[in-house]
């Protein structure tokens, strides 16, 4: 797709894979609309190019409004990305509310206001599958059976699964595995723990683990809106498989870092650990990375992923290495005093 003088809606604008949509779009020519909640965060996004909207989700009856005044503007959108989510939260519930019940919103509110755009795109998860290769080592792949384990995950599956019965929605559907890179707070953990000279491993099973670097992600999705490609689903992944060591030490590698201790945590542990803080978080009021939910996700021992459907159909592979992408990740973190 030519994207002169195209609008795209990236809702979710302001986190972490968001702000990355918007600055790509930008950059190939796109005119960017950045849908933001009245609390969402707009470090991120400063580039006077930049269009806002306010989304408010839980009012349809102002969604629509804030919709129809967009098109007796400017138009409507000939590209929705979706990336608005959450991955933690003080109530379980809200991971429904939010990554299932505002998706819905947004897609009603552009079918009343016909306003639904050439391409819809949805940010999804590769949590959204679960464990169902735990015993057979097999790569997670489009065709299993989900059977997610976390909260996060079922949120995910849920919305996947209605956005796919929306026959005159022309949506596009992604699932990541761990994404890493500039901005990122949640593998950010694990850099402040190697600095600290620990290289935590959950468990004593080593994991299958594959990772995707952001840019390499926004890559891919651009890849599909290029290629018009409506009503199909993607996996995306690196294309090498790591082990639960691997992240640290290309860390360590990356902070030029003589002694780091590598301490493999037994999973009872961890289980504790992570209940606890999420417990002690709800009683403070706040959410924690630490988590039930957290735990399932380090419990899991195989997160390689079969990326085929990317391969062949975008003509894509993520071409950024863990220690490429760890290298400019430690990097963004140093020049912006994370570490």
């Amino acid at each position: 797709m030519d994207s002169s003088h195209k609008q795209i809606l990236i809702a979710g604008a302001g986190g972490f894979i968001g702000s990355h949509l918007v600055e790509y779009a930008l950059e190939h020519g796109w005119s960017v609309w950045a849908g933001v909640r009245s609390t969402s965060s707009r470090e991120y996004l400063s580039d006077p190019r930049i269009h806002f909207i306010e989304l408010p989700y839980n009012d349809p009856h102002a969604l629509r409004s804030a919709l129809l005044e967009h098109k007796t503007e400017r138009g409507p959108w000939d590209v929705v990305v979706n990336n608005m989510g959450v991955t933690q939260t003080l109530d379980a519930r809200d991971f429904e509310r939010i990554n299932y019940g505002n998706v819905q919103r947004l897609v009603e509110a552009l079918k009343l206001t016909e306003m639904l755009p050439s391409q819809f795109v949805l940010m999804n998860s590769l949590s959204a599958w679960g464990p169902v290769h735990e015993k057979d080592g097999l790569p997670i792949s489009l065709a299993d059976t989900p059977r997610p384990d976390t909260a996060y995950g079922l949120s995910k599956l849920h919305v996947a699964s209605w956005m796919k019965q929306q026959e005159d929605v022309p949506w596009t559907v992604f699932y990541p595995t761990g994404v890493y890179g500039p901005r990122d707070k949640d593998y950010f953990l694990v850099w402040k723990c190697v600095k600290a000279g620990f290289d935590f491993v959950p468990g004593f099973t080593p994991q299958r683990l594959t990772f995707v670097y952001v840019k390499d992600l926004v890559e891919a999705v651009f890849r599909s809106i290029d290629l018009g490609k409506i009503h199909r689903q993607y996996i995306v992944a690196g294309p090498h498989t790591y082990t639960s060591s691997d992240l640290g030490r290309c860390i360590r590698q990356s902070l030029s870092l003589s002694r780091v201790f590598t301490l493999k945590v037994p999973l009872w542990l961890l289980k504790a650990v992570n209940y606890s803080a999420g417990w002690l978080a709800r009683r403070a009021g706040h959410s924690s990375t630490l988590n039930a939910d957290k735990y399932h996700l380090m419990a899991q021992r195989n997160w390689q992923a079969d990326i085929s459907a990317m391969q062949q159909e975008l003509g894509y592979t993520p071409s950024t290495s863990l220690e490429e992408g760890v290298a400019l990740t430690s990097q963004w973190y140093k020049e912006n005093n994370w570490i």
